[in-house]
């Protein structure tokens, strides 16, 4: 089984050789991250509160998660050369991000438009449950273990629904997160939740087999 932390930095002729192998790691339920694609679609600015508000669609999918070596910075993570037409090569930089994304999945899924400044969120941390009240900025954990697992600027999503929450500042306790914006649902007791670490999309590349996407993130919260 090929290095899953830098699967970029094999020869093209092993990538055409273990392109099979990669599509079914990104599929491999112990192995593969959980991934949401966040597309800004609207923006609308209200000059009496000074609030721009925004409409996001969001598309879920699955793959493996990768960091750049200094290798593949000094050359540019080059190993991906087949580009859309008309992107540019982005900047490398330690502490950048992958997501490789089987190319049935990338199209499926994630419909096939991933650009420049898309979000990516990547699920993080869900154990334990929470309590969370109508109007209240502050998140109640049970079992859970937040001081290790949640930063500011991470994001929230309670029971599945479809609004996400910001966290305005990393969490000094456990069990108690403090949101940007007051929770905006029914009041609920006991619920799952899921943590996401926010990245922004740098670059969409595709492999030579033609069987994976590689989207080059940075790191947002």
């Amino acid at each position: 089984m090929p290095n899953l932390a830098l699967p970029n930095i094999l020869s093209r002729t092993e990538k055409i050789q273990l392109g099979d192998d990669y599509q079914q790691i990104c599929l491999n339920e112990q192995l593969r991250t959980a991934i949401t694609l966040c597309k800004l679609t609207t923006g609308t600015y209200d000059p009496t509160t000074g609030v721009m508000g925004e409409t996001w669609t969001r598309k879920s999918s699955y793959g493996i998660r990768g960091n750049y070596s200094l290798q593949d910075v000094a050359m540019g993570a080059g190993m991906f050369q087949l580009r859309e037409s008309g992107e540019s090569l982005a900047t490398y930089a330690l502490g950048d991000v992958f997501f490789l994304v089987p190319e049935e999945n990338y199209l499926s899924d994630l419909g096939g438009d991933v650009i420049l400044n898309d979000v990516i969120l990547e699920l993080k941390y869900k154990t334990g449950g929470v309590n969370v009240t109508n109007g209240s900025t502050t998140v109640t954990g049970l079992g859970t273990v937040w001081t290790k697992n949640a930063g500011k600027g991470n994001w929230l999503r309670v029971n599945y629904e479809s609004t996400y929450y910001e966290l305005a500042r990393t969490p000094t306790s456990d069990t108690s997160l403090t949101l940007v914006s007051a929770y905006g649902g029914v009041s609920k007791t006991g619920k799952e939740y899921e943590l996401f670490t926010e990245y922004a999309v740098m670059l969409v590349q595709k492999d030579p087999t033609g069987l994976l996407r590689r989207i080059h993130c940075r790191r947002i919260s």
